[in-house]
């Protein structure tokens, strides 16, 4: 079985702008968050949600609420995870990131796979204009995957790529079982509910 599955998002052209956006300002609440952790000098930062960087919020969560008002909450303890393990080497200038949205099936949800040979689907994902409808492309030999792609029993991480003027959706399942038979078939609109730091 494949480590990583990705599919292909086919947004219109409108959505476009809105899932750039949503990147860049994922973007820079990651890179706001690393400088914060290199400032304080943090080896291995842990529990980043509960830290106080201020007199006037309680803990980070809620400092990072204040300055990027318009960012789904749910993208927060994500950006928090991805810095934790992106400190776990330290390095003499704080990381940046750029090009990557980090996702879980918090902010992006499965609303239909179509059976083969229409190799297309639907999900809605989170961008700061609220949720937003596209269609998503996939190969084939991937259905047994998806699966487990969007299997919404487990949290699941996938990360927003913007590469060659396409998006792709990008998400591991070495960490799941496909039994070897696959899956029953997913009918009909079934219904289901580059980070570049250096």
């Amino acid at each position: 079985m494949k480590d990583k599955i990705k599919v292909t998002l086919a947004p219109a052209d409108w959505q476009v702008q809105l899932l750039l956006e949503t990147i860049d300002m994922h973007c820079k609440l990651c890179d706001y968050i690393s400088c914060i952790v290199h400032k304080r000098d943090s080896r291995k930062p842990r529990n980043l949600y509960y830290w106080v960087v201020d007199g006037y919020h309680k803990n980070f969560y809620q400092a990072i609420r204040h300055e990027f008002p318009k960012i789904n909450t749910n993208l927060i303890p994500l950006a928090f995870r991805k810095i934790a393990k992106a400190y776990k080497k330290w390095p003499c200038e704080p990381y940046k990131f750029c090009g990557t949205l980090d996702c879980s099936n918090y902010t992006l949800s499965i609303k239909f796979v179509l059976p083969s040979p229409n190799n297309i689907g639907m999900l809605t994902i989170s961008t700061l204009a609220g949720r937003l409808s596209m269609h998503f492309i996939f190969d084939d030999t991937q259905r047994k995957e998806l699966s487990v792609a969007f299997n919404k029993k487990r949290f699941r991480e996938y990360e927003l790529v913007y590469q060659d003027d396409q998006f792709h959706l990008i998400t591991d399942v070495y960490d799941q079982k496909i039994k070897p038979t696959g899956p029953k078939p997913m009918p009909d609109c079934q219904s289901s509910n580059n980070t570049c730091y250096q």
